[in-house]
């Protein structure tokens, strides 16, 4: 799910006619029913009931445009905010990160915010993302960058920062480590190597394993992924990891996985309480910086000689 993706929704839930909501947005009414499209897959569920004459919302999109009203409307308080921000920001920004942030880098924004706002003090600390979650819930950090926790407290917002299939890491000597492709009922065998019980990773992979009705031995737990792809490494067992670990040099073999689960991230900030300055100038940044990522990641697979049929509105 990406923030274009929520844009590219509402103004079709507001107009209910594709090609006013492409206009609306300044792309092609392709590609707002490609985008739609896209989005229906990564919820799992019916957004639009169309037809060759009318399009109206299913009970689903209905729910789902609240939410995706409230995430846009924080963006748009967070650019207000940075915009209208005249004077140096002060004060303090506490921040907690999961160990990957689905393409999020976040000691990039940390330097780039840092010689921004030289006078903001940093806090920042790592931990899995539903203990973070609840210290957000707490008022002891700001925000998060992290995996979508299994649940969230009413009292929190989460924006979506995307989502990444996960892959498995196995040794390079283990008897799956030259395939190309696997299938979970694969691994049935396989002893596992995992992050420990609360960890996102570690919840969509008990959740998914106990859906199919599979046991699954995990025998080490480990808190960092180093230590998890060394473990790996001396072929104590398999690990299925987000596949934005992949680019960890580390001497295993990364296999992909038919039908994969799939991480899922976001920015998580406290509901109907005024953030800091500091705070809002990071979440701008951070919302940015996702959306300047995609319109690269699009202009990089576009052929070569086209030109863009649109501009996105950010």
């Amino acid at each position: 799910m990406e923030f274009r993706q929520l844009e590219h929704f509402i103004a079709a839930a507001d107009e209910l006619q594709f090609t006013r909501a492409a206009r609306r947005v300044h792309i092609t009414q392709s590609t707002l029913s490609a985008s739609i499209r896209a989005l229906e897959r990564d919820l799992g569920v019916r957004l639009f009931r169309r037809t060759t004459r009318h399009v109206e919302l299913t009970d689903a999109g209905r729910v789902f445009a609240e939410d995706a009203r409230r995430v846009l409307a924080v963006a748009v308080e967070a650019r207000t905010t940075v915009q209208k921000q005249q004077e140096v920001l002060g004060g303090r920004l506490s921040i907690g990160t999961g160990q990957y942030v689905g393409g999020v880098d976040v000691a990039e924004l940390l330097a780039s915010f840092c010689a921004q706002h030289p006078g903001v003090e940093i806090r920042l600390r790592q931990d899995a993302a539903s203990v973070l979650a609840e210290e957000v819930h707490e008022g002891r950090l700001d925000l998060v960058l992290a995996a979508m926790p299994s649940s969230l407290p009413p009292t929190l917002a989460a924006a979506p920062l995307g989502s990444v299939p996960m892959i498995l890491a196995c040794a390079r000597s283990h008897r799956l480590g030259q395939r190309r492709r696997v299938r979970l009922d694969d691994l049935l065998d396989e002893t596992f190597i995992d992050f420990p019980h609360g960890w996102a990773a570690r919840v969509t992979l008990d959740g998914l394993f106990s859906a199919r009705g599979i046991y699954r031995r995990v025998a080490f737990e480990v808190d960092d992924i180093i230590g998890l792809l060394n473990l790996v490494a001396h072929d104590l067992g398999i690990a299925i990891v987000p596949g934005g670990f992949a680019s960890i040099t580390a001497d295993v073999a990364y296999v992909r996985i038919v039908n994969p689960p799939v991480m899922r991230y976001a920015a998580i900030t406290r509901k109907g309480q005024q953030m800091s300055a500091a705070s809002m100038s990071f979440v701008a940044m951070v919302l940015n910086s996702r959306a300047l990522k995609s319109n690269a990641d699009r202009d990089r697979t576009r052929p070569a000689g086209t030109e863009a049929t649109g501009r996105s509105s950010r």
